[in-house]
């Protein structure tokens, strides 16, 4: 067994053991796009393999520098620090101004870090896509989940999924399984070979 093969088996024993708040490990269908997504230096902090009964009827993936979480909440907590300060009116407004040019800068230093994480994931996206075609909803995309940078990757209908009858959410879910775990091949392909 190579080195390699070796991290991989570490790296997934240890996302087949982590479990969210629920006591729900990570979904058999999306684990391995974790496993190699992280292996490749582009950190996950949640995701779903899509369900017809709850959630969302489709994969999706959060990605996010677990490194900038606590400095993530500290952005949160001083926007609305500033914004309960604007409402009570009793600081001046150079002062409140202050309290918001604080948290915007802060804001866009957290920013960076968590941009890094969706340029990498975007990277690998843009090389997929030059050699694998897919219906234009089926075509995994990266949008931002807030203003602080952290950002989520499903496919570009996957908001629209549950709008429709069970017999078509089933087709679609099925489609987009199909599309994530192509990601994931293509992934794995240039984990093993690099």
């Amino acid at each position: 067994m190579n080195n390699k093969e070796r991290r991989w088996q570490e790296v997934y024993a240890h996302y087949s053991q982590m479990a969210d708040k629920t006591g729900r490990g990570i979904d058999a269908g999306i684990l391995e796009t974790v496993v190699v997504l992280n292996l490749l230096g582009i950190e996950t902090t949640a995701s779903c393999e899509g369900h017809l009964e709850r959630g969302q009827a489709a994969p999706w993936i959060d990605i996010e520098a677990r490194s900038a979480q606590e400095e993530t909440r500290q952005v949160i907590y001083l926007f609305t620090h500033a914004r309960k300060e604007l409402e009570k009116k009793h600081l001046p407004e150079d002062e409140i101004n202050a309290l918001f040019a604080q948290a915007h800068q802060e804001q866009n230093r957290v920013r960076s870090i968590h941009l890094a994480q969706r340029e990498k994931l975007m990277c690998c996206l843009t090389a997929f896509y030059q050699e694998h075609q897919a219906p234009y909803d089926h075509l995994l995309v990266v949008h931002p989940r807030d203003t602080t940078g952290r950002a989520r990757m499903e496919s570009h209908g996957a908001s629209m999924v549950n709008e429709y009858d069970r017999k078509e959410r089933q087709e679609k879910l099925v489609s987009y399984q199909q599309e994530m775990a192509a990601f994931t091949s293509f992934l794995k392909k240039k984990y093993f070979q690099v």
